[in-house]
């Protein structure tokens, strides 16, 4: 599993540590930016672990189920890849999902 993340055919092992060293100060950035959206600093803090838990495994999911089931060769549907990429259009404001975007593609 984890020689995936590093294998050298691909090149892959830069673009892992590259991801895993851009998410820090994004997500850093975008709980700052969420947590004036709630008075309490606790109700922001568990809304932000929530979320970022839902999106950054769900998100990148969908977007791949979306993208398998329009690909489908008998019955092509090009409706469902329109509403795939833009959810991936959406969801690229959220650093949880672009990590686990980015390392589902790696």
């Amino acid at each position: 599993m984890t020689e995936s993340f590093i294998n050298s055919e691909y090149e892959a092992a830069g673009s892992t540590i590259a991801l895993l060293c851009l998410f820090g100060p994004a997500a850093a950035g975008f709980t700052y930016i969420v947590s004036f959206c709630f008075k309490s600093p606790s109700m922001a803090n568990l809304f932000v672990i929530v979320f970022n838990f839902i999106i950054g495994m769900a998100g990148p999911l969908v977007c791949f189920i979306l993208r398998l089931i329009a690909a489908d060769v008998a019955n092509p549907n090009p409706k469902l890849k329109n509403a795939a990429i833009i959810t991936e259009w959406i969801l690229r404001l959220v650093p949880s999902f672009c990590l686990g975007r980015g390392l589902l593609y790696t």
